[in-house]
């Protein structure tokens, strides 16, 4: 589960960004095909991933179009980067 949420935590963070410089169109990626698909289904799970994932869900209709995107986790530099920067709280 770990993994998973700091997965969940780094695209929150991503949205969040993308929301306050006022982008309509974004692609989000990530290498845990479990959190990708939860979102996209809207399925929330009985654990500490449900309030992150609700928290992604939430905003998704401020966006014009969210492209979610499931990469190979070499390909995945970027928020593997901002999740070792970034100090999340939970």
């Amino acid at each position: 589960m770990g993994v998973e949420l700091e997965e969940a935590r780094v695209c929150l963070f991503a949205m969040k960004i993308a929301l306050a410089r006022g982008y309509k169109c974004i692609i989000m990626e990530g290498d845990r095909l479990s959190i990708i698909s939860r979102v996209r289904k809207k399925d929330l799970p009985n654990n500490k991933l449900v309030s992150f994932l609700s928290d992604i869900i939430e905003p998704c209709n401020s966006f014009d179009l969210i492209a979610w995107v499931h990469v190979n986790r070499g390909c995945n530099a970027v928020p593997q980067a901002i999740a070792r920067i970034q100090p999340f709280h939970s």
